[in-house]
Order: C-alpha cells, then structure tokens, then sequence
C-alpha cells in the first residue's frame, strides 16, 4: 500500500507475539524495541509513555527484552535503552499532551520535574500535580497542571 513500510526481524521469538495464530503480531514489548530502529527518539518516548500508561508493558519486560536483543548493529534496543534511563522510574506520564511537555521542557543540564505528585490536605491526596519543580535554585515550587480537571475527575465532554 502508498505510504507503507513493511519491516522484517530474523530474531523473534514466541513470546515476542501477541494474538491469534491467523494475524500474529509483536506485543507491545517487542514493538517498542524495534520503534527505536525506524522512528525518531521523541516518538519513541511517547509511544513509550502511552504503553507504560496503559498498562501494555512495563520496564522490568522492556529492559528484559532489550537485555536479549542488544547486539552491534541493533539500533532500537539502544535508543529504547536511552530513553529509559533518563525517564528512571518515574511513574507514566497521563496523557500524551504531558509526554510532549516534558519533551519540550527537557534539557541536558536540568533534572526532569517531579511527576505525578501527590497534593496533601490533612494527610490526605486530594489532587496530582502532573509536574513539580522544586529545585534548591528556584524561589518558591513550580507546579504545571498541562491537561485539566477532565482528566483528573473522571468528567467526559
């Protein structure tokens, strides 16, 4: 078909696959690993992000798989590699919008802000700041709120 491109491994294995027997295809494990050989490093992340979010994955999986598929010339498991070691073990972020701010607002020499923390009132949670920056050099805490009260309540439009 226009616009499509077919890729090929010689290297998958039987638990790389997910679905029936008629239409195979790689678990989103193994799909991750091979996004990072065919698409830049920004999408990789956010389809990273949207995985994690959505419980297809998880990182002890993603670093088992790239553990077996890293070798010389495999540019994938690397790049998804790379990618996990600068998100360590923050939670996911919630919505793709927040994915690609922290994208944006990333920079070499800063620390990423704080995801998902938990605003308490009397011990208790009663809300998520989708990204705190709380650094010794800034003035007073920043908090970012990128999607709404929809996304936190449970309201749908």
């Amino acid at each position: 078909m226009p616009g499509c491109q077919a890729f090929q491994r010689d290297d998958l294995w039987a638990c790389d696959f997910f679905g029936s027997s008629e239409v195979p295809f790689t678990d989103a494990t193994r799909t991750l690993c091979d996004l990072g050989a065919v698409a830049p490093p920004d999408l990789v992340g956010r389809a990273l992000e949207s995985m994690l979010r959505r419980d297809l994955t998880s990182v002890p999986a993603l670093e088992n798989t790239i553990d077996r598929l890293c070798r010389r010339g495999r540019a994938g498991p690397s790049v998804l590699d790379g990618i996990l070691l600068r998100r360590g073990s923050a939670p996911p972020t919630e919505s793709d919008a927040e994915t690609v701010f922290l994208q944006v607002v990333r920079h070499p020499d800063r620390p990423d802000p704080t995801r998902q923390l938990p605003l308490l009132v009397d011990g208790r949670v009663v809300h998520r700041i989708d990204f705190a920056y709380d650094w010794p050099w800034l003035a007073a805490p920043v908090w970012v709120e990128i999607d709404g009260i929809s996304t936190h309540d449970g309201w749908k439009r």
